[in-house]
């Protein structure tokens, strides 16, 4: 009956005097069937008057669960940070513009390495294939690429 009060907003007791008159709503389990209940309130407005419930709003309820959603988000947030499963953009934001330039630097060197072998050549597919293989071997340059060293060494760079 208390959970009905708090779907109808208004005071138990008011409830439990729409038992007493005889209302329908109330099951002999202890359930409540809350579009009857609010039928049999709506031909006796006399119990309803100043049977207001006391307790929070609806809007206010709403707004304390959304806090405490918030609050349970923050402190899941924190506990990831705190084992290390998320990182701060601030600490993560220079390895990766130093990754990106790392990669810019390695494509940039396939023209000078293949201009003068292109210069001589005059089958474009060849030459395509080829510079598919020059890319393929500066990606994989990167293979062995070790993110412990690479982090010493961009913090290194911004000491």
């Amino acid at each position: 009956m208390t959970a009905a009060a708090a779907i109808v907003g208004l005071k138990i007791e008011v409830l439990q005097e729409a038992k007493n008159l005889g209302c329908a709503a109330f099951r002999s389990n202890g359930n409540v069937h809350i579009a009857a209940l609010l039928k049999y309130l709506g031909t006796h407005p006399e119990l309803v008057k100043d049977g207001k419930s006391q307790s929070l709003p609806a809007d206010l309820r709403e707004e304390k669960l959304l806090k405490m959603r918030a609050e349970r988000k923050s402190a899941e947030l924190e506990y990831m940070k705190n084992i290390g499963d998320v990182v701060s953009m601030s600490k993560v934001s220079p390895l990766i513009m130093a990754l990106a330039k790392m990669v810019r630097s390695k494509l940039r060197q396939i023209p000078d390495r293949c201009s003068q072998k292109y210069s001589l050549m005059t089958d474009s597919l060849a030459i395509k294939d080829d510079l598919r293989t020059e890319i393929d071997a500066a990606l994989r340059s990167m293979d062995t690429f070790n993110i412990e060293d690479f982090k010493k060494e961009v913090m290194q760079g911004m000491a």
